[in-house]
């Protein structure tokens, strides 16, 4: 059976056996589905056009409306299709077109990468020459060669002869810390790839290693998203099911490859030019990419597997590159502090910065370090998919048709602000903590998070009150609200932040106004107005002028480790002096976040004042 796709304008095989979203995502096409496909977060609605599918099952009872039902909407991790289905996928559904964040504020390190590519001219040795192998052929007159064992890749070592029996002028040889890893093309030279491998997103920068060029960069949306938004319901789902483990490591590595094919598309370089990989990630996603057991990570005390660095061959991982390519992944911090934060942290060179000062990686994980005399503290917040779209009514990532500015114009009224030339589809999370800054400049809004019934704005959407950004019918759809429901998860979300950076701050004894400097890192951070975090207390009342706003740190990191064995080096050095803060068993920890998620600073203040009395 066929299952014709609008607006996208495809169409792709199935059959009933399968539920649409498994359909989708064997060809390819991410639908959003925070809760991995259990059927309870309601975020994979599509519409039934045409044609006819299974019952709804008891989820898309609980999750839909009656009426919608009788639209024919539907959730795509329980339907099956009875027969051809033609079906409408809304832009708040589809993951991919979203807008990435790929650069970061980055400064190239002096270049000494750990591969390095030695050319040479390979010659004849005439009858009766003293010659005795390939490699002697290859490096005459090396010192040590044949008296000491040659650390090699056994890849590398069984494609020398062929190269030296190619008829080439010029052999590259490939090297990384004495150790032979093969040959390539001299012509080409050896390159390298960095990997930001984030919970929703990643971002790739392709370099070549003997001048540190940037050959390419590119980013995508992660696909193990299918089995859920957080790295909560992913582990799960590999804790549950071993095959699933293997799926959602198969999931990224393979769009990976596909990436990195697609980057060196025209520019004259293969992945087979590939011989050494970066990449940093949360520790669960370390863990995922890798297939290692995350049991560990998954109960207190939250321990990983492994809290060193590691070198790993590329092919062990199913990546298509050099067969001898390495895959060098950083040390993980924590439980729930990555090498992604360590690579933020060195790329921004916290520890030397004139402390205190602070650094934030917004995102599904938000990691948040205090820099205090050379002394660097980290912790973990758990701020949820919120901030990236999700778990709101009319939540979508950052792209086509999201709302990404709410202002108050000079009358009072809203004005709104949507990326691209389209009509408004969802609202994203930038859009969202903009919209909650101007319904408390306009009085919709309470400091405790209530909307006021009583205020001309605000409505009813599906029992609930909400206020309409769009009214139903305004250019012809079905309208845009902010629900009491809305307001409550970026409440419990920024919540979050604000109580990791309380922590810190508190423990280290460090008052607001000697915080010299605020750096906000990641897609989320790097979007989000300064302001609008400030005017719904998800930061302290710091200086705006201390804020700045540093890009993907965490892939300037990779680069740089990619680029500079020394920047590796200092990065090893940092994971092992990094102290880490446990928040899930910091003394009255519910009750500083209940006082961090009031909306404006006034009310923040009073309920930690409360907490303290």
């Amino acid at each position: 059976m066929k299952l014709h796709l609008l607006p996208l304008g495809i169409t792709v095989e199935g059959s009933g056996a399968d539920t649409v979203l498994s359909i989708l995502a064997r060809e390819g096409l991410e639908v959003a589905s925070a809760c991995g496909g259990r059927g309870t977060c309601g975020k994979c609605r599509f519409h039934i056009l045409e044609g006819n599918a299974a019952p709804p099952t008891d989820a898309e009872r609980r999750l839909l409306s009656g009426e919608e039902l009788g639209r024919g909407i539907r959730l795509a991790c329980q339907a099956r299709p009875a027969g051809d289905l033609k079906v409408y996928l809304p832009a708040t559904s589809l993951v991919r077109g979203q807008r990435l964040l790929i650069e970061g504020t980055w400064e190239s390190p002096p270049l000494d990468p750990p591969v390095k590519m030695r050319r040479f001219e390979p010659w004849t040795p005439s009858p009766g020459s003293r010659v005795r192998s390939d490699l002697a052929l290859l490096l005459p007159g090396e010192e040590g060669a044949g008296k000491k064992a040659l650390k090699t890749d056994l890849e590398g070592l069984r494609e020398l002869s062929a190269s030296l029996r190619s008829g080439r002028r010029e052999v590259g040889v490939v090297l990384r810390r004495g150790e032979l890893l093969g040959t390539a093309r001299p012509d080409a030279g050896a390159l390298g790839a960095a990997v930001d491998l984030g919970t929703t997103k990643a971002a790739l920068f392709v370099h070549d290693l003997a001048t540190g060029k940037a050959v390419s960069s590119h980013g995508f949306a992660n696909p193990q998203a299918r089995y859920g938004e957080d790295i909560v319901t992913r582990m799960q789902c590999a804790l549950e099911d071993k095959g699933k483990g293997r799926q959602l490591a198969d999931l990224v590595r393979r769009e990976i490859d596909r990436a990195l094919s697609g980057m060196l598309s025209g520019t004259g370089y293969s992945c087979r030019d590939i011989l050494e990989v970066v990449v940093v990630g949360n520790t669960a996603m370390h863990h995922l990419f890798l297939e290692l057991p995350v049991e560990g990570l998954a109960r207190s005390p939250y321990l990983p597997v492994t809290h060193l660095p590691l070198e790993v061959k590329a092919r062990d991982l199913g990546l298509s590159l050099h067969p001898a390519a390495v895959v060098y992944l950083p040390p993980p911090v924590a439980g729930y502090v990555g090498s992604d934060h360590l690579a933020a942290l060195c790329a921004t060179r916290l520890a030397e910065r004139e402390g205190p000062c602070l650094l934030l990686d917004i995102g599904t994980n938000t990691e948040v370090s205090l820099q205090v005399g050379g002394r660097v503290t980290c912790c973990s917040c758990a701020s949820g998919p919120a901030f990236e779209g999700m778990g709101l009514s009319q939540g979508m990532r950052a792209g086509e048709g999201a709302v990404e500015r709410v202002e108050v114009g000079s009358g009072g009224e809203l004005e709104v602000r949507v990326i691209g030339d389209a009509p408004p589809a969802g609202i994203c999370g930038s859009g969202i903590l903009s919209a909650l800054s101007a319904l408390l400049k306009t009085g919709a809004l309470e400091a405790g998070g209530r909307l006021r019934p009583e205020h001309p704005g605000v409505g009813d959407k599906d029992g609930e009150p909400a206020f309409w950004l769009v009214p139903p019918g305004e250019g012809g759809g079905s309208g845009l609200a902010v629900t009491q429901s809305d307001v409550r998860e970026i409440q419990k979300a920024k919540g979050a932040v604000r109580t990791g950076v309380e922590v810190l701050l508190a423990e280290a004894g460090v008052s607001y106004s000697e915080v010299k400097e605020v750096l906000l890192a990641g897609a989320f951070g790097s979007y989000l107005d300064p302001l609008d975090a400030l005017s719904i207390a998800m930061l302290p009342p710091f200086p705006l002028e201390r804020i700045h706003q540093v890009g993907n740190a965490a892939g300037a990191g990779a680069r740089s480790m990619l680029l500079c064995e020394d920047f590796r080096r200092g990065a090893e050095e940092l994971a092992g002096s990094l102290e880490y803060l446990e928040l899930s068993t910091y003394p009255s920890l519910a009750l500083l976040f209940a006082a961090s998620m009031y909306l404006t600073e006034e009310g923040v203040s009073r309920a930690k004042a409360r907490l303290k009395a």
